[in-house]
């Protein structure tokens, strides 16, 4: 029977330890990778939550902030371990930013 790692570090497009990992297996709808399925009774984990329990340990309580904001990265250095609060602090903070330079290039979402 192969080990957790065995099964998902085939899944991962590794490149140098500051590039982002990208996960090629399955993704939820909302864009974050999945890593398990119904083969191992249904249990399933976030695939950036897996990488850093298998390179650094787990978070506990806190959950991982994706510092490159790309939502299949699984590099543990990408990933910054916090409370809720401030993990949707950073996630307004950085969509904020994003509408602020797409709007110096007149770049607008439809209807605005």
């Amino acid at each position: 029977m192969k080990t957790a790692a065995e099964l998902f570090w085939p899944r991962v497009d590794t490149g140098w330890t500051d590039e982002c990992w990208e996960w090629t297996g399955p993704t939820l709808p909302n864009g974050y990778g999945q890593f398990g399925s119904g083969k191992n009774k249904g249990l399933s984990i976030l695939a950036h939550k897996a990488s850093y329990m298998m390179l650094v340990g787990d978070p506990g309580e806190l959950v991982l902030d994706h510092t490159c904001r790309n939502k299949v990265c699984v590099n543990p250095g990408h990933l910054d371990p916090v409370t809720q609060v401030e993990n949707i602090r950073r996630e307004r903070e950085a969509n904020r930013k994003t509408r602020k330079h797409a709007n110096q290039y007149g770049i607008h979402r439809i209807g605005e």
